[in-house]
């Protein structure tokens, strides 16, 4: 009978090394280190979009304001001139009114003045100025008589109108016939006036 050999055993002589519990794979590393900068990537990217949107609508909102600021500066001038045009208007209606009031004035005058011119007296000029406040009045005609002359001087003197009345000058034309009385006052007007032109009035006997 043949006798079988057992078989023999192989005895490793290389040393392994201890495990160490709780060490992980390297491939496991790895791939926690590449999610952790995917995950942070992503989040700076989602910043940046975000901060880019904020931007984004403080440009818009920077550009609404201008827009309404710039509608604000037109209304305001818009305003400026209304009012510079109704500054003129009324500075205008002023002097219209102050010129109407003029008129009337002298109109006024003038109508007290053919009152107490008498038949035998007539006026053949009438001049009337005004400056600095003061009118004045040159008043030329002629009468019949010298009392005739008297008497519209006294009546000139008597209205509340003419006052301080002055003659200026009167002689005897000879040159008509019957010989006329020629004469020549000069009257300062009371009544108030801002009148800075003059105007005047002819009339014939």
């Amino acid at each position: 009978m043949t006798q079988k050999t057992p078989p023999s055993k192989r005895i490793n002589l290389l040393r392994r090394a201890p495990s160490t519990p709780g060490a992980e794979a390297p491939g496991v590393s790895t791939r926690l280190l590449s999610g952790a900068i995917v995950a942070v990537l992503v989040s700076l990217s989602y910043m940046a979009l975000s901060q880019q949107r904020t931007l984004g609508r403080i440009r818009t909102e920077r550009a609404e304001m201008a827009m309404k600021l710039e509608e604000v500066s037109q209304k305001l001038q818009q305003l400026n001139s209304s009012k510079a045009n109704l500054q003129v208007q009324s500075s205008q209606l002023v002097t219209l009114r102050q010129i109407q009031a003029r008129k009337v004035q002298w109109a006024e005058l003038f109508k007290e003045l053919s009152l107490l011119v008498g038949r035998d007296t007539w006026v053949s000029s009438l001049k009337a100025s005004a400056a600095s406040g003061k009118r004045n009045m040159t008043l030329e005609g002629t009468g019949e008589t010298p009392q005739s002359v008297s008497d519209l001087y006294e009546s000139l003197e008597l209205s509340p109108h003419f006052k301080r009345v002055m003659l200026v000058s009167s002689a005897i034309d000879e040159k008509t016939n019957p010989p006329l009385y020629r004469y020549q006052f000069e009257i300062p007007v009371d009544a108030p006036s801002t009148a800075t032109d003059s105007g005047s009035k002819e009339a014939g006997p």
